[in-house]
């Protein structure tokens, strides 16, 4: 009876652990975001610095599986011009979750751009396809929230029937809501 008891103790306590290690069912992040725009120079269109803000909302289907909507928008100045840009994109995430401190994550983003007057050259607002392809390590800190230490992504553009190439970076918290 004895041997019962501790068996039952132990499945009980690992189940807790389990438990408390489960992957999050939603992840909201926020954070600062800095996008180097136009790095190939295009249409003799120098490369400039924008800053703001990136959100996103992960629905994690697994622990390694999710789908991810990015909202971001920077603003900044290019040639005397107050100049910015909106990003909404969806797409699949990968994360693998083999330690308790860090998740790195990869992504591939699909969506639009929406680029103020004088962003990558162009004459009036716009907006065109776009595509963030990249990832993200994110931090522990409890099981409710972790520090996004970085996110990177590479983001395309079409203007001007050019491509620019954009780099946009991203730090911030992610809150974790467990499965209900």
């Amino acid at each position: 009876m004895q041997k019962a008891g501790l068996l039952f103790a132990l499945v009980l306590f690992f189940s807790v652990a389990a438990a408390a290690q489960e992957t999050p069912k939603v992840e909201l992040f926020g954070g600062y975001s800095h996008l180097f725009s136009n790095l190939n120079n295009s249409l003799n269109n120098p490369s400039y610095n924008l800053n703001g803000v990136d959100v996103s909302a992960a629905e994690n289907v697994n622990s390694w599986f999710g789908g991810v909507l990015d909202f971001s928008s920077v603003s900044g100045s290019n040639a005397g011009l107050n100049v910015n840009a909106q990003t909404i994109m969806y797409g699949p995430r990968f994360s693998y979750r083999k330690s308790r401190a860090i998740t790195p994550s990869v992504h591939a983003l699909f969506g639009g751009i929406r680029g103020s007057q004088g962003f990558d050259g162009i004459s009036e607002a716009n907006w065109r396809f776009a595509m963030g392809l990249g990832g993200a390590i994110d931090l522990r800190i409890n099981d409710k929230v972790a520090f996004r230490l970085v996110q990177a992504d590479y983001i395309p553009t079409h203007f001007l029937d050019v491509r620019q190439d954009n780099v946009r970076v991203s730090v911030g918290f992610v809150f974790r809501f467990p499965r209900w």
